[in-house]
């Protein structure tokens, strides 16, 4: 059916779905009342999720949900109102994929009349990769070319961006699954020497994109909005649902947190408080990297142990792991992306510019005491941040929301 573009509020969103494997009558009856896009630099796959009601009496014939089972479902998430925003949001106005349903859960009454379910729905990449295993070398190559390799080969992703990373290696997965293969990979992949790579996907026009990226580049990079994302009252032109760079709600999870920085082995300034003993088989030598000050001991309670080839790999017809370079950094640098540590969570109305990975500039104007022009136009909190997740939730009135998690971009630095 059409839709009259000039009689649509500019806030409203629609969601298309077609499931091609499904009977239209089966559709009919089990229309989609809530919906949920995700998306995150932490996880290696896309996440979808729709509440579905069902009415359980009344209907003459027994619906069969089996149809939905492994079905491919066309998706497309469209808000009209941003196209007619030209020279102010420069964005897409809508998010369209191709995914699988894998899943029916959570079915129950809501009540006499009615119950409720969720269809669960992924990329196609997630369901070949808990179908294939992977067993094969590869000889002195970049982490990066392994995770190519893998996604290509395995996977027949053709839509990644791969960063490059180094050092070569030698590297054999041993019958593990092919999203395995990339976090390996992930775990001692250095941009320059910066261990902080992740494997993760975000939607994409067609399906879902692959990344295999440091967050120190993705932190680096410009912000992706044309302007900055603010906290506006609601009777404020700019403080309207209308505007998709409206925080509607805002949190600051996490300002900093030096007890759970130390105790993951990054201490004020950024640095690494740990150290490594590596032991080298080949030649029989230890030795200590890192912090050995401690009055506790060689390396103190924040000591780990590595095997190492550094210094024989050429003997031994192989590559420098390079595990002093990475081991240090790679765990401290991962948990400042855990939840807990999220600097900013804000709302804004459906904004699909937006993706995981992608940084933005987040302002908190300061008002002053109302005597005056205050001195200072910023308030504690405005910056550029690094997008961590995000979902973007829409609702049977067509309303549709936008949820952003971010961590400050001094995790660019190794720091919260």
């Amino acid at each position: 059916m059409a839709i009259d573009e000039s009689d649509v509020p500019n806030e409203y969103t629609h969601l298309r779905v077609r499931i091609p494997g499904v009977s239209s009558s089966l559709l009919e009856q089990t229309p989609i009342i809530e919906f949920t896009m995700t998306e995150s630099i932490l996880t290696p796959g896309l996440q979808t999720r729709a509440i579905v009601q069902d009415p359980i009496g009344g209907m003459p014939n027994i619906r069969n949900l089996d149809e939905y089972q492994g079905q491919p479902i066309i998706i497309e998430l469209w808000r009209p109102g941003l196209e007619k925003m030209d020279g102010w949001y420069k964005g897409p106005s809508s998010i369209k994929t191709v995914q699988h349903i894998y899943r029916i859960g959570n079915r129950k009454s809501t009540n006499r009349a009615i119950q409720t379910w969720n269809l669960e729905i992924c990329d196609k990449s997630l369901l070949l990769d808990a179908d294939r295993l992977c067993s094969k070398s590869w000889a002195k190559v970049n982490p990066s070319l392994v995770v190519s390799d893998v996604l290509r080969k395995c996977l027949d992703v053709d839509n990644m961006f791969i960063e490059q990373a180094s050092p070569p290696r030698d590297y054999i997965a041993e019958n593990i699954h092919p999203f395995q293969v990339c976090n390996q990979q992930a775990d001692v992949a250095l941009a320059g020497n910066d261990p902080s790579f992740l494997h993760f996907m975000t939607f994409d026009v067609g399906g879902g994109k692959h990344h295999f990226e440091s967050f120190k580049t993705m932190a680096q990079r410009s912000p992706v909005a044309n302007r900055a994302f603010s906290y506006s009252e609601p009777e404020n032109p700019y403080g309207r649902f209308v505007n998709p760079f409206n925080m509607i709600s805002y949190e600051f999870p996490c300002d900093f947190d030096n007890l759970t920085d130390i105790l993951n082995g990054v201490r004020l300034g950024g640095f690494s408080g740990r150290s490594i003993q590596t032991f080298n088989p080949a030649n029989g030598v230890w030795s200590n990297f890192g912090d050995d000050g401690s009055v506790c001991g060689i390396g103190g309670a924040t000591a780990l142990a590595y095997t190492t080839n550094s210094g024989t790999a050429a003997e031994q017809n192989s590559a420098d792991i390079s595990v002093e370079k990475y081991a240090l950094l790679r765990q401290a640098r991962m948990m400042l992306l855990e939840p807990d540590k999220v600097a900013l969570r804000f709302t804004t109305s459906f904004n699909p510019s937006l993706k995981a990975g992608q940084t933005i500039d987040a302002m908190f104007f300061n008002r002053g005491d109302g005597t005056g022009t205050p001195t200072q136009k910023e308030n504690y909190g405005s910056g550029k941040y690094l997008i961590s997740s995000l979902s973007h939730i829409w609702k049977r009135d067509r309303y549709a929301i936008t949820q952003v998690d971010c961590v400050s971009n001094s995790v660019a630095q190794g720091k919260t």
